[in-house]
């Protein structure tokens, strides 16, 4: 036993084991490592915005940095719960109105503002919204690639001089909370039978989490594609 035990030891520091095994805690832990970091990286922007907020009192200052994120953290869900509740019970969403009113007056700060709200309501909006306001494309740069994944902002297309022109956004990887909101011709598109959510996670992995379903999808939508673009030569 202690011969066999010493033998697979010995056995997993060749060339193709090392691979293997590395590539075994990679699918295991990578995941893990990358959820972790995302999570920490918003907790950590949100958290120290308002941990900012709250720095001219004296005794905030003696706090060590992770307390003040934590706090800062804490600070802002109770303002947002308080918030949430105050437009139910009192405002209705009058506090809402007042605030995009505002908002939309200032140059500038009225672009962010407008595509940070959009942004916003996407994200919290229901499955069912999403589907039908984020449908799943595969479409091209030019006529020979590259091909991108992304989502359709607005189910109605854009019409100039004859032609069709679908708004998508195309999420960058592994952060999907920045992007490229393109102008993408009809004849260049193609939509994906494909979930949002799976959608999602492939991209957010760089194509990791794409399963042998997902995979038959983007080669039929590849192929609806190519036929679509040769066809229009």
């Amino acid at each position: 036993m202690p011969h066999r035990f010493l033998g697979r030891i010995k056995d997993s520091f060749k060339k193709e084991n090392i691979r293997g095994d590395f590539i075994a805690g990679l699918i295991v832990l990578g995941p893990l490592v990358l959820t972790l970091y995302i999570l920490s990286l918003l907790i950590s922007v949100f958290g120290n915005f308002f941990a900012n907020l709250i720095l001219l009192l004296p005794f905030i200052q003696e706090i060590p940095a992770f307390l003040r994120t934590l706090i800062g953290l804490i600070i802002g869900m109770v303002l947002i719960y308080l918030t949430g509740l105050s437009v139910r019970l009192f405002f209705g969403f009058e506090l809402e109105y007042f605030i995009n009113s505002v908002m939309s007056k200032i140059p500038v700060v009225n672009t962010i503002y407008n595509a940070t709200r959009e942004l916003v309501k996407f994200i919290s909006s229901s499955q069912e919204r999403k589907i039908a306001a984020g449908k799943v494309v595969l479409f091209a740069i030019s006529d020979n690639g590259p091909f991108l994944m992304g989502f359709v902002t607005r189910e109605e297309p854009l019409e100039k001089e004859g032609k069709k022109f679908y708004t998508v956004f195309s999420p960058t990887t592994p952060n999907p909370t920045t992007g490229f909101y393109l102008l993408v011709e009809e004849e260049k598109i193609c939509f994906l039978d494909m979930d949002f959510n799976d959608a999602f996670k492939i991209i957010m992995t760089s194509g990791i989490g794409l399963d042998k379903e997902g995979g038959e999808k983007l080669k039929n939508g590849l192929a609806l594609l190519s036929k679509k673009i040769n066809k229009k030569d």
